[in-house]
């Protein structure tokens, strides 16, 4: 068990994907059929810095997708960055954390896709309908961080209001609903990333993500 105050190394950079490559997104996201339909130029991106195994459909560990028992490190610049998430961290209505899974045997963080990053935020368990609250821990829940819109980079966060905002085309999503949309183009509800905590106040990862994540029709 790490102490919450140390930093967990990020995998090489050649496990890592840049968060703002459209190949990265593909990479991240889609299945071998539709990676090919791209073109054999995406390919080879897609392909740079992976292993063999990652191109026949088995993710890279760093790609992995979260796992119950993943811890959460925090994937935001700064005096942070890397430190494991504890609850003493978050605040109803305060600051928003970014972060990523990481395998708690391995300490791989699973930082090869932007698909697998997550939105931590707390509020008023009282505001959570009975799901939401299933899957938060005294008021902090993770959600996706790719909007099921267009699988923009979801950024925003309105405390007030407990809602989650995508920038690109205005997405809303409420947080105490489960990810529910409340405005904008999305249709489909941002998905959320259960979560425990244990006895030392580290937030774990308690389930896989209730949806797909990225739009509908991600894979």
């Amino acid at each position: 068990m790490p102490d919450p105050a140390n930093r967990i190394e990020s995998g090489s950079a050649a496990e890592t994907l840049s968060d703002t490559s459209p190949v990265s997104a593909a990479c991240g996201g889609m299945d071998r059929r539709q990676l090919l339909a791209l073109g054999s130029a995406a390919v080879a991106a897609c392909c740079l810095g992976s292993s063999t195994e990652a191109f026949a459909g088995l993710p890279a560990p760093a790609a992995e997708r979260p796992k119950k028992g993943d811890w959460l490190v925090v994937a935001d610049a700064g005096d942070h960055e890397g430190k494991v998430v504890t609850l003493d961290m978050l605040t109803a209505g305060g600051a928003m954390i970014s972060a990523w899974p990481v395998d708690a045997e391995t300490k791989t963080t699973r930082s090869g896709t932007r698909f697998n990053k997550v939105l931590v935020v707390r509020a008023e368990p009282d505001k959570f309908d009975e799901s939401t609250l299933a899957k938060s821990v005294e008021g902090v829940v993770a959600f996706s961080a790719v909007c099921t819109h267009q699988a923009c980079a979801v950024t925003g966060w309105i405390p007030e209001d407990a809602m989650l905002a995508c920038p690109c085309h205005g997405s809303l999503f409420s947080v105490g609903e489960g990810g529910k949309v409340l405005g904008g183009p999305a249709r489909k509800r941002l998905p959320i990333l259960p979560l425990a905590v244990d006895a030392d106040g580290m937030l774990t990862v308690a389930d896989a993500f209730t949806a797909k994540v990225g739009p509908a029709a991600q894979t």
